[in-house]
């Protein structure tokens, strides 16, 4: 069964623009097609990113062994760690 959908008008820098329809010709899709797409994708790893806070928070307190504080600094080093090989993956490092 097909969701209803909603028409929402938007404007998009010029370079963007012309990005989104090549990336439709590109995938022989439409231009609502990619931006749906791309909108879901990010909804997804909003909700992944969350789950992933959760873990950390989680297993940085048994690490500490139940030290609130030692948990949140274990937490602030490991996602610092994260962030540096992330910038490193996407040559910012």
């Amino acid at each position: 069964m097909k969701m209803p959908k909603e028409r929402i008008s938007l404007r998009l820098h010029l370079g963007l623009a012309r990005w989104l329809r090549r990336e439709a010709a590109a995938r022989h899709t439409t231009v609502s097609a990619v931006i749906e797409d791309c909108v879901r994708r990010e909804k997804d790893m909003e909700r992944a990113e969350i789950f992933a806070r959760a873990a950390l928070k989680g297993v940085c307190l048994v690490l500490a062994r139940g030290d609130k504080e030692r948990a949140k600094e274990l937490e602030r080093e490991l996602a610092a760690e994260a962030l540096a090989e992330v910038k490193g993956a996407r040559g910012g490092g």
